[in-house]
């Protein structure tokens, strides 16, 4: 993972070839990165989004890899298991989260035949829950919205 607050075309070079170091290291210690699955998260500013409408800023996000293979931005990148996304909003990683509680849960409710509060309880708390609870310190959501939808799943539970 590299980054780099980039105020000025200096800023984006230095970045351009501390990523070709890294490239370079990669190769000098026989360890083979996958130049292909390299992708690019732009933080932007407010006062950032008016600046990349210009036309002469679309070349402070391009980047390269040695092979000349172009690493384009994209909207959300999964790290460590966590969404993150260039508004630095945490509804992707919520819905990505809930999905996968859900999931689990229609997958409890169908596979265990016993109902007892005690043995749904430490299902919930054991399977779900983890799924919603997953690097929650890091991602704690803010917006009304999301804490519903984290909460969706208990209720349908």
């Amino acid at each position: 993972r590299l980054s780099k607050s980039i105020s000025c075309c200096e800023d984006q070079t230095v970045l351009q070839q501390d990523l070709l170091k890294v490239i370079d290291w990669s190769v000098a210690n026989n360890m083979l990165l996958h130049e292909n699955k390299f992708e690019l998260l732009a933080y932007r500013t407010p006062r950032s989004h008016l600046l990349q409408q210009l036309p002469f800023t679309s070349q402070w996000t391009k980047y390269t890899t040695s092979s000349g293979q172009e690493i384009l931005p994209t909207q959300s990148v999964k790290d460590l298991g966590v969404m993150l996304t260039p508004d630095m909003k945490w509804s992707t990683q919520v819905k990505t989260a809930v999905e996968s509680a859900n999931k689990m849960a229609n997958w409890v409710l169908s596979v265990f035949s016993d109902r007892s509060q005690n043995t749904m309880l430490t299902l919930f708390k054991s399977i779900v829950r983890s799924r919603l609870e997953y690097s929650c310190p890091v991602w704690n959501p803010n917006l009304m919205s999301d804490i519903k939808r984290l909460e969706s799943p208990q209720r349908a539970f």
